[in-house]
């Protein structure tokens, strides 16, 4: 939780650049949310941030119907990196992968790609909404930036273009996997692989066996569905790999 006297309780993503000599003009959406959701008026205080520019405090010049204008006072947080971590998952049924990249958002990764595998049960995403769970999730869990949501693909397109520099780990339901919680190398680039409820086909495991830069992971003695697996896998990488060793935050959502 950031610690500033002045520390507002609303946040927003802008995509333009935060300085105090460049007052921020909001989109429509965004209007509508401080206006008729929060019901903020002229004077209210509004944490900015781009990915880029760190955090800032802004105050409320002008809110109407159709325009909102913000005028940019001071530096609240300057910007950190986020750790090299990606996660790719098989889109799942009922929306449930969009909970996976929500979670994803709040533990930190940078970037996450959903991939099409042979026994994938959903064989299309809509980004947009997929792009929006993110910047939402980033604007209430107090990250710096948003993550990217890089463009979906099958797992072996993927996996032949992959930067053999950065380290991926999937499940691997065969046991023979190390627990991501006591991995003995600590790669500065990495990626998990969550695969679909029904698992990697014969074919993609004896693919991803077969890469250097692809390492088993094991979760445990029970089967878990691949959006528990998703979260139970990245808490583990994220407090070996990760940046948990920062100072920490025990501020709750309300």
């Amino acid at each position: 939780m950031a610690e500033h006297p002045d520390y507002p309780r609303t946040r927003l993503y802008i995509g333009e650049k935060l300085h105090p000599s460049e007052p921020v003009m909001l989109h429509d959406e965004q209007v509508h949310y401080l206006r008729d959701v929060l019901r903020l008026k002229p004077e209210g205080a509004v944490a900015l941030f781009n990915g880029v520019d760190g955090e800032w405090l802004g105050k409320l010049r002008v809110l109407e119907k159709k325009q909102a204008i913000l005028d940019v006072i001071s530096l609240l947080r300057p910007q950190t990196p986020t750790p090299d971590s990606w996660l790719l998952f098989a889109p799942l049924k009922q929306a449930r992968h969009e909970t996976v990249i929500e979670k994803a958002s709040e533990l930190g990764v940078r970037a996450v790609q959903a991939v099409y595998t042979k026994f994938s049960v959903v064989d299309r995403i809509n980004s947009t909404r997929l792009a929006r769970i993110l910047q939402e999730s980033s604007e209430q869990c107090e990250r710096l930036d948003v993550p990217e949501l890089l463009p979906d693909n099958k797992l072996e397109t993927v996996l032949s273009n992959w930067d053999s520099g950065r380290a991926l780990f999937y499940g691997d339901e065969s046991g023979g996997g190390e627990n991501p919680a006591s991995l003995t190398a600590c790669p500065d680039s990495w990626a998990l692989l969550i695969g679909p409820e029904g698992g990697f086909s014969h074919r993609e495991l004896q693919i991803l066996r077969g890469l250097s830069f692809a390492h088993p992971i094991s979760l445990g003695p029970r089967i878990l569905k691949a959006d528990t697996a998703a979260v139970a896998a990245l808490g583990c990488l994220m407090s070996r790999l990760g940046d948990w060793h920062h100072k920490p935050s025990f501020r709750t959502a309300s």
